[in-house]
């Protein structure tokens, strides 16, 4: 279900318009027709590192939980009801429509846009179970879902913040539990 807004001015300035035609030259130098970006990182954490906030760097979207996804010609960001007001005022909605996570969603709307094309995807941030139902969505639409061996935003984002280099530790099985 879509998310109708007023249209207004674009609250991230014209920093999503750019960085979206810089991922979709991106996305054509790799050879496919869109990108899934997913509000994650390597460890499926609900915190990620400001390296890791893609999906707030590409659309402006501050939120904890949601999920881009760029083609050629389309863009939808994904959030669920916690979202519906906060994803309209930070995203720039002549780019992106907002669309509710739901039951076929964002499935059914990658089976309508993605006509045939290749949907890329960065396998380190999704999981098994999002992957079976995006290679679902991307098959039925007669398209496919492609691994990509670098995540097309890091190499368009020329600021992006270094990752963290804290040292990792085990926790005592008091703390951690088995």
């Amino acid at each position: 279900m879509q998310m109708k807004s007023p249209k207004r001015a674009d609250p991230t300035g014209g920093a999503s318009a750019k960085r979206v035609g810089a991922l979709r030259q991106e996305l054509e130098k790799q050879g496919v027709d869109g990108f899934l970006v997913p509000r994650s990182n390597e460890h499926q954490g609900e915190y990620v590192p400001p390296q890791a906030e893609r999906l707030a760097w590409l659309t402006g979207f501050k939120g904890s939980a949601g999920l881009a996804v760029v083609l050629r010609q389309d863009a939808a960001i994904f959030v669920d009801g916690r979202y519906t007001l906060q994803v309209r005022e930070e995203v720039d909605t002549g780019i992106f429509d907002p669309l509710a996570l739901g039951a076929d969603q964002p499935g059914g709307w990658i089976r309508e846009k993605l006509g045939g094309g290749r949907l890329g995807y960065d396998p380190w941030l999704h999981t098994r179970g999002q992957l079976r139902a995006f290679e679902t969505a991307a098959k039925r639409a007669g398209g496919g879902l492609v691994p990509l061996e670098r995540n097309p935003i890091d190499a368009v984002w020329s600021d992006q913040p270094v990752p963290p280099k804290a040292l990792a530790y085990p926790h005592p099985l008091d703390y951690a539990g088995k």
